[in-house]
């Protein structure tokens, strides 16, 4: 919502639609320090969850994981 919220202001403050659009809309680009670490974590829990079931299932379940996680982090920072 506040994404939202911020185009509105944009375009009622007189900026042009594209613009407000892009700026409110615009993503902070990913690092190769975010890859890292990311892969890092993402293969900490892995293998924790090898020890409990097989690595095949453990690599499904850690990728749906992490895949809700970044959703989840992507769409809370947009508001």
């Amino acid at each position: 919502m506040e994404a939202l919220e911020q185009i509105g202001q944009a375009i009622a403050g007189g900026q042009p639609l594209q613009i407000a659009l892009q700026d409110g809309f615009n993503v902070q680009p990913v690092t190769e320090a975010f890859f890292r670490d990311y892969k890092a974590a993402y293969d900490a829990t892995a293998a924790e969850l090898a020890a409990q079931m097989s690595p095949a299932d453990a690599a499904a379940y850690m990728q749906t994981l992490f895949n809700q996680l970044l959703f989840v982090h992507f769409v809370s920072r947009k508001g």
